[in-house]
């Protein structure tokens, strides 16, 4: 087909209305869903577009974040205008992050929404490097009570508890939007007191029973956990996902100097 022609750059204050349109019509989220994503996340110097003349065809978000104690940028909110698509402004829109990442001497992780998408970005130069592993455990008698956490309780605790398995790092600011936007979702963030030690997790029901997204929990204190959870969703077993184990499902993609092969994150923004 024709040469389309479209200049890459990063946001200004003005262009907030057409983001915020691009957004809705490339993603099933609502309205109310795409308001609170902008009300939170609208830093025109960390939002990448794509613009064709007056219009815009293509954006990213940027989000700063650290790895290992390296900063870098966690891509998210990536979309191209549906009239658009298999024109290479994808491609164009990732050689540009990657060019600025670079420039930075800094790396990007990006968390593909459909495993369909890892294959273009692997073609866009990222390779997978984070991982998790998904297992179904049964509720047991013993259960421990659900306490209401703070963002900054819960962002302490995950730090802590994750520092030995490479987890990607939040300030307070990601966290507590993190928690947000999964509550919007109706997952509940809780700690729990369990043999004398801290723990937290995010957790919600869905069609096949409940789910725990993140914990820090381990053993013992994660089967207490999990009778907690089946016992809040009336259901018999949870879902459970946890860092890497000898088998695990590719969940991020990353590119670029100082990025691990094998990094933690599940807190996730898409």
């Amino acid at each position: 087909g024709d040469r389309v022609d479209f200049e890459i750059s990063f946001a200004k204050a003005e262009d907030k209305a057409k983001l915020k349109a691009l957004f809705l019509n490339s993603f099933d989220d609502t309205i109310g869903f795409v308001n609170m994503f902008f009300d939170h996340n609208f830093n025109p110097e960390n939002i990448v577009c794509v613009k064709m003349g007056e219009e815009i065809i293509g954006e990213a978000h940027l989000l700063p974040c650290t790895i290992d104690g390296a900063d870098c940028f966690y891509a998210y909110g990536i979309c191209v205008d549906k009239k658009h698509r298999k024109e290479g402004v994808g491609l164009a829109l990732m050689e540009f992050i990657k060019a600025h990442a670079k420039s930075k001497g800094q790396g990007v992780l990006l968390h593909p929404a459909d495993e369909h998408l890892f294959s273009f970005y692997e073609k866009a130069g990222f390779y997978p490097c984070g991982y998790h592993c998904e297992k179904t455990i049964c509720a047991e008698d013993e259960a421990v009570p659900l306490l209401p956490v703070t963002a900054e309780k819960y962002k302490a605790l995950r730090d802590g508890a994750f520092r030995d398995v490479t987890p990607l790092v939040w300030d307070e600011k990601a966290v507590e939007y993190a928690l947000l936007q999964e509550a919007f979702f109706g997952l509940e963030a809780f700690s729990v007191e369990c043999d004398e030690r801290e723990e937290i997790l995010l957790c919600g029901k869905d069609s096949g029973g409940a789910f725990i997204k993140e914990t820090t929990a381990k053993k013992d204190a994660l089967q207490k956990i999990v009778s907690a959870v089946a016992k809040r969703y009336s259901t018999e077993c949870v879902r459970v996902t946890l860092p890497r184990e000898a088998s695990s499902n590719a969940l991020v993609c990353g590119y670029g100097f100082n990025v691990p092969k094998d990094i933690y994150m599940n807190l996730l923004l898409d």
